[in-house]
Formats: structure tokens, sequence, C-alpha cells
């Protein structure tokens, strides 16, 4: 999923670019983060579906199983409900509030149409997921996934703008959840949906379960989509535009890591369910030293070729925006270098914690924001969203964890962050020796560089920062990985 969606913006970006402009794009990024904040609705019950569905089936407790399932897709019915009229009633005064006409609204209602489209279908996503149905999920996800692209494209190409791009999101909306029932009965055949299994205790247990997944989600969907609204309402949708180009590659900068740690969240919940602290400790330092070296080689190719890649994929007059990615790629280096330390504080059952630190360093870029990007434009809003990423990631996050596990906040620093930043710095420091390679010729060049600085970086960082058992567990991981391929 993740290559697929990957690869789909990566082509379809472009295209909405030359037809649209930078204005229409970042009226595009604006409304959508604008609907990201509807998720905030849905209370975490998606979560909570995935362990009472699977903790009934393993007591094979079907009545359980039908009652979770009926009661979360009636709570979802509802919230999509809630969901269209909210969107028919902000629609005309968020329109006006951003200084935006018509397109802005009929984008709003068709889009929060479509994400009350998507609740039951997340129902039905999680229940799959649930009884370990992960490819059909996945496969349903994918295709919808094309065909939504080249819809897109489509239309696009017939010479229709943005509401006519909203409609194909409506309309593959639909598509989902029409697959994903056809799908879910053939897998699900033994679970049904009715009104009788729903019960009060039910709603408490989804409830109770999901509130605080769904208050860490809104914290970190607040983190990550408040620059938008800011540059949209203070900026431009033109400045928006160029920031959202910029962004789409730090996305997937924070896709990749989060996917490389999901599965250290259930491993530090048993590790934690079995009182061995010495196997979460060792745990959770060899995958901060991998966590720091991934994204510290993901930032070195960023800084390196950031710049030439957006301008052979998008074009040129994006280039207000290469400050914003040198600056974010660094915060990014530190911020995503900690995802095991979140992975360990979800997988402890400290998700309080975890909400607060979020919130607070969301708070607080909110606030440098506003008051940079009134000063310095573009370069402010990434600055504002820097500052507190590096000082909460880069030392309140640590220094709490080090706390909390017993260990020394010097030795977990200079073991498992130090030496990938530091090797990522010396590597951008011999490049710009010879002269940065911002400025490319085309598409083989690039990839030529990337790949002769991603093995070099590799190479050093195989023979300098991981100990020997760190060398062959990746030796076996790569040698596994060519094998199954």
């Amino acid at each position: 999923m993740l290559v697929i969606n990957t690869v789909i913006g990566f082509l379809l970006t472009p295209v909405i670019l030359s037809h649209i402009g930078k204005d229409g794009y970042g009226l595009w990024a604006l409304v959508s983060s604008v609907v990201c904040y509807y998720g905030l609705l849905r209370m975490g019950v998606g979560s909570a579906i995935m362990r009472y569905v699977s903790l009934n089936d393993g007591r094979r407790d079907a009545t359980a199983v039908n009652g979770t399932f009926s009661t979360a897709m009636w709570i979802y019915i509802a919230v999509a409900i809630v969901l269209i009229i909210l969107s028919f009633a902000i629609s005309k005064p968020l329109a006006g509030y951003f200084d935006q006409g018509e397109d802005f609204r009929v984008l709003l209602v068709y889009l929060g149409i479509a994400s009350a489209l998507n609740c039951p279908s997340a129902v039905l996503e999680a229940t799959l997921r649930s009884r370990e149905r992960f490819v059909a999920a996945n496969i349903v996800m994918t295709v919808i996934t094309i065909i939504r692209g080249l819809g897109l494209s489509a239309v696009l190409f017939a010479g229709y703008k943005l509401p006519a791009m909203a409609g194909v999101i409506l309309v593959t909306s639909g598509i989902e959840l029409f697959v994903m029932w056809w799908i879910f009965r053939i897998h699900c055949r033994d679970i049904h949906f009715g009104v009788t299994d729903v019960s009060v205790a039910h709603v408490k247990s989804l409830l109770s379960f999901g509130i605080m997944a769904a208050v860490l989600s809104g914290a970190i969907m607040l983190r990550f989509q408040y620059d938008r609204i800011i540059i949209g309402k203070i900026l431009s949708l033109e400045i928006l535009g160029i920031y959202s180009v910029m962004a789409t590659l730090l996305v997937n900068f924070r896709n990749i890591m989060r996917a490389t740690s999901r599965v250290l969240n259930p491993r530090f919940s048993f590790l934690d369910g079995r009182g061995d602290v010495r196997s979460s400790t060792e745990l959770f330092l060899r995958s901060s030293k991998m966590s720091a070296v991934l994204s510290s080689g993901i930032c070195l190719l960023f800084m390196l070729a950031g710049p030439g890649f957006i301008q052979l994929w998008v074009g040129r007059g994006f280039e207000s925006g290469y400050p914003v990615l040198m600056i974010l790629s660094v915060a990014y280096m530190i911020g995503q270098s900690q995802t095991a330390s979140s992975a360990l504080l979800a997988g402890f059952g400290k998700q309080t914690i975890l909400a607060i630190l979020t919130f607070a360093e969301a708070a607080i870029s909110i606030l440098l924001s506003i008051f940079f990007a009134k000063r310095y434009g573009l370069v402010g809003i990434a600055w504002g969203a820097a500052i507190p990423m590096l000082v909460f990631q880069g030392a309140v996050m640590p220094l709490y964890i080090c706390r909390y596990i017993g260990i020394s906040f010097v030795s977990y620093y200079w073991q498992c962050l130090a030496g990938p930043w530091i090797l990522t710095l010396s590597v951008l420091g011999v490049v710009n020796i010879f002269g940065s390679p911002v400025q490319v010729a085309g598409w083989f060049e690039l990839i030529a560089m990337c790949i002769v600085v991603g093995f070099a970086y590799g190479l050093l960082s195989y023979q300098l920062l991981l100990d020997k058992y760190e060398k062959v567990l990746v030796v076996s991981r790569a040698a596994m990985m060519v094998k199954k391929a």
C-alpha cells in the first residue's frame, strides 16, 4: 500500500499542478486539511474494533463479536450523518473565513460526504483486519487508490477542474464502501449487522478503548496539518501550493518511518506483559539506532537530491520552497529518529504521556508558525514547525524515555543517535566541498547520484555504526528479502 500510494502520488502531482496551477493545488490542500480533522469524530473506534473482535473471536463468543461489529457500525453511521450535516453547515462560513468562493464550498461538501462514506468502510476494513484478512483489505484499498488516481487524471485531461476532482473522490469512496462490504460478506459470513446486537456495554467498551487512541490521533493530526491552514489564511493559496509539494516528500518520509516501526508496538506490549525490562531496553536501543540510521539517510538524500528532484518532478517555479525542505528535513531527521520511543510508550500503555507531549509540541508549533509567518513568510512556517520538533523530539522525549526505563540520557544519545547524525553532516560536508548537486541535467544523473550517495552512506553506517550482532541481523534480513524477491 505504501509503495502504491507513493507511486500514484508521484505520478499524479505534476498532472494536477499542470491543470489547476499552484493556486488550485493550494486550495485542494487547504480543503483536504480541513476535512482531515473530521477524523476526530470517529473517536478511535476503529482501533477498538480490532481489539474486541479479535478478543471475542479468541473466546469463541460469536454474540460479542456481532455486538461489537453492529455497535461500531451504528456509531459510525451516526458519525457519517453528522459529517454530512456539518459539511453543509460550515462550508459557507469557512469559505468566508479563508476569503474563498464557490469552489471552496463545493470541495468541502463533496469531500465531507466522501469522508462520511469512509466511516462505514472503516468499520468493515477494521473487522477484516481483526480477522487477519490483511491481504483482502489491502487489495481493496490498492484497487481503489488506482481507480481514484485514474479518475482524477481522466477528469483533468478532459478539461474539468476542482469540483470534478472532488466528485471523483466522492464516487470512489462510494465504490470503496460497496466493494469493502462485498469482500466483508465473503470473509466474515458469520458476522451479522443488526439493531438488536447493539448494547450500552459495547458502546462503553468501544469508546473507552478508542478515546485515548482518538486523543493521540488528534494530537498527531493537529501537529502535521495545522501548517496548511495557517498558510491558507495568512499567506496565499499559491504559497500553499508550493508548500504542499515540499510537504508531499516529508509525508512520505514519515510514512516510511512509521511502516518500519509498526512491528515494535506489539513486541513492546508483549515484553511489558512478561515484565522483561532488560529485553525491552535492548530492543529500544537497537531500534532507536536503526531508526536514526534510516531517518538520517533519508534526510541526506532530501538535502542533496530534493531540489533537483522537485525541479524534474513538477518543473520550475518552486524554488521558494527549497529552504522549507532543507529546514524540515533536518527537523524530521531528529523527530523520526524517535519512532522507537513512540512505539515503546504506546506498547507500555503510556499513550497519555505521548498525547500530552504531542499536543504541547503542536500548540507551540501553531503559535510560532503564526508569529513567524507574518514576518518571514513560508520560511517562518518551516521554522515554526521545526523548532518545537527539535526541542520535543530531540530533548524532551528522550529525557522522559531514558528516565522511564532507567538509562543514561548521554549514553543513549551517544550510542543510538549521535553517530548517524554526525555521519550525515559529514557526508553533506564532503559533497558540498565538490559542489552540491542541486542542479541536475536529468533523471539519470539524479538517480545515479542517489545510488552513489545512498551506497556510500549505507556502507559507512554498516562499518562505523553497527555492532557485530546488528551487522549479522542486517545481512540476514537482506538475504531474506533477496530470497523472497
